[in-house]
């Protein structure tokens, strides 16, 4: 299925199940708007596009001291306006990589995506904030991963594989995980009142 496919999907599963959840999506940018987003960031994969032709991320998780709900488990997508700015902060704001030594920079230039590279790249376009500060991304660089999502934090950096091969997959998964009630990776789904909550599971 394409991205738009599960994305209207998983929407109609949240207006059903959690509607004040839904309701905090925000409606899709003009394609110009997204165009300039990616003028200024660098190159976009088709599925990132087709991601903020969809929607404009979410509004802020509490309104007041109600919670709207998370769409993403432990995530808040990013408005494109935030998305790019939070990527121009961590270009201005580089992860520390000297212990790594002086050819690191341009061992990472011949790196596909989906490898480490310590550090926040250009080619790294944020697409969702977590609760504690990290960054789901999508990573743009070439390869047969090009367009996988990924996590990166100021303790850890980009350490990790992928985490979803792509964002419709992520989606996808969330869409079920939703629709059935059950757990999704560390998390399980927990609806009240319209609002859409994700508990972490004990180990």
């Amino acid at each position: 299925m394409t991205l738009a496919e599960v994305w209207t999907n998983y929407m109609h599963v949240l207006r059903e199940k959690a509607p004040v959840t839904a309701s905090s999506i925000r409606p899709p940018r003009p394609a110009t708007d997204v165009s300039e987003a990616e003028r200024t960031v660098g190159s976009w994969t088709n599925e990132l596009r087709e991601f903020y032709l969809l929607q404009d991320g979410q509004d802020p998780l509490h309104s007041g001291a109600t919670p709207r709900g998370e769409v993403l488990p432990e995530l808040r997508i990013l408005p494109l306006d935030e998305a790019v700015a939070l990527h121009r902060w961590w270009q201005e704001h580089p992860h520390s990589i000297e212990s790594l030594g002086p050819t690191w920079s341009e061992q990472v230039r011949t790196q596909s995506a989906g490898e480490s590279a310590a550090m926040f790249l250009p080619e790294y376009i944020p697409v969702a904030e977590g609760l504690a500060g990290s960054l789901a991304y999508i990573d743009t660089r070439g390869g047969v991963h090009s367009g996988c999502v990924r996590f990166f934090s100021a303790e850890s950096a980009d350490e990790g594989a992928a985490a979803y091969e792509s964002l419709s997959e992520f989606v996808r998964q969330v869409a079920e995980s939703v629709e059935a009630g059950s757990a999704h990776g560390e998390f399980a789904p927990s609806i009240e009142d319209g609002i859409l909550l994700w508990e972490e599971l004990d180990d």
